[in-house]
């Protein structure tokens, strides 16, 4: 049975500047998104030198690849991994599990597999590697001014070049809704929509209350058991479903397979502590 230790919390100041725009004609701007992050010590506890034992995220990746394919590799793989594999990662810095990232000898050798199913664009693991003052890894937006009615001002019409995901079928491929930074001057909306690019895809949250902040009066806008649903709860969230149509949903409700957005690997995500999911 797992014994798990509650680490940190290790607290980092994010930072986003749009970078190299170009005005298009169409009263769209098209710009990258460069993000910055630094470890803030004074609000954190612990520090990024602290030891950490985790799961071997190259490890659990090749077994996800491999395990209907390469029938000649696995014998290889199984070896490899009695000698110099691990299903964890023992004693890492908290630095190299985040923005530093871990070497790995798996991960050098499933990238010499000539496959496109085993695309690998890293040379370490780590959650940020690659990340921290990139211009290119959020992707590239285009999003309209407003110039031509303020109603529509800060809504993205593309990423990466086009208005589709290519990720999901229908509508839930679409790209649509703002970076959820910049927004037109609405009235209180019964919900809004934005399009974190973390996930590859738009998500809906839902007016909560007024509130005041600093004596500015707005709106608290939630993410509901709308978000991560799988079309359990509401038919029309099925389309997020990769599998085949006549097998989804395949989920339960609360858990978003985003696999799709990160190259292949079995990646979910939910809400913290799995808020909203199903008591399974």
């Amino acid at each position: 049975k797992p014994n798990f230790v509650e680490m940190g919390p290790y607290t980092l100041s994010e930072v986003h500047e749009r970078v190299n725009l170009v005005w298009n004609a169409n009263n769209t701007v098209t710009y990258e998104q460069r993000r910055t992050w630094h470890f803030v010590p004074e609000l954190s506890k612990g520090t990024l030198d602290d030891q950490v034992t985790n799961l071997n995220v190259i490890t659990l990746n090749a077994a996800h690849f491999l395990r209907n394919t390469y029938p000649l590799l696995r014998p290889l793989i199984n070896i490899f991994l009695k000698t110099d594999g691990s299903l964890l990662w023992k004693n890492k810095p908290v630095r190299e599990l985040l923005f530093e990232g871990v070497k790995d000898p798996l991960l050098d050798l499933l990238k010499t597999i000539n496959s496109t199913s085993l695309n690998i664009p890293f040379d370490k693991f780590g959650w940020f590697v690659g990340r921290n003052l990139s211009d290119t890894f959020d992707g590239t937006f285009t999003m309209r001014t407003g110039a031509d009615g303020l109603e529509s001002m800060g809504f993205l019409t593309q990423w990466n070049g086009s208005p589709n995901t290519g990720m999901y079928r229908g509508k839930c491929g679409e790209v649509y809704g703002t970076s959820g930074e910049l927004w037109p001057p609405l009235a209180v909306s019964a919900s809004i929509t934005l399009f974190p690019s973390d996930i590859c895809r738009s998500h809906y949250a839902a007016s909560r209350e007024q509130v005041s902040l600093y004596n500015i009066q707005g709106t608290k806008y939630v993410g509901d058991d709308r978000v991560f649903d799988n079309g359990v709860k509401y038919p029309e969230a099925s389309c997020w479903c990769n599998s085949n149509p006549t097998q989804c949903p395949d989920l339960k409700p609360g858990v978003f397979n985003r696999s799709a957005c990160k190259y292949g690997s079995p990646t979910f995500v939910s809400f913290p502590h799995f808020y909203l999911a199903d008591q399974s």
